[in-house]
């Protein structure tokens, strides 16, 4: 069995930290960029289980970024949780609108965030 692999993108250096730090707590393997520019310029080189995108990002948002890997045939079934401080009812119509199959709330809540791995990595079998 390999170690799942999740992509998390976050300008924010503590952000991508507190991130990557819960992932090896969790047993997962974490690969992080700070922007959708460098995740996409890596894409082809990467096995990812699972993308975890800030919503507010230099240049691409992440949901920008969603709406790019979804249309991708492949990563397309790849599921993705938008990360983000906001909570307000636009920020989660774009959420939807763009495609996310998860939506999680900063600051972090450990169980809940581990719930959500689990749930989307049970997603991301069905499509493997």
């Amino acid at each position: 069995m390999h170690t799942k692999s999740v992509v998390v993108v976050d300008d924010d250096p503590l952000n991508r930290d507190i991130l990557t730090t819960f992932l090896k707590r969790f047993g997962y393997q974490p690969t992080d960029f700070p922007s959708g520019d460098a995740l996409l310029k890596n894409l082809p080189l990467l096995k990812a289980d699972l993308f975890l995108l800030d919503a507010r990002l230099p240049g691409m948002s992440g949901y920008d970024l969603c709406r790019h890997l979804k249309a991708n045939a492949p990563t397309q079934h790849i599921p993705i949780m938008i990360i983000s401080g906001l909570s307000d009812r636009e920020h989660l119509q774009a959420v939807l609108d763009c495609g996310a199959d998860g939506v999680m709330e900063r600051p972090l809540n450990p169980l809940l965030f581990e719930l959500w791995l689990r749930t989307m990595m049970r997603l991301r079998q069905t499509h493997v």
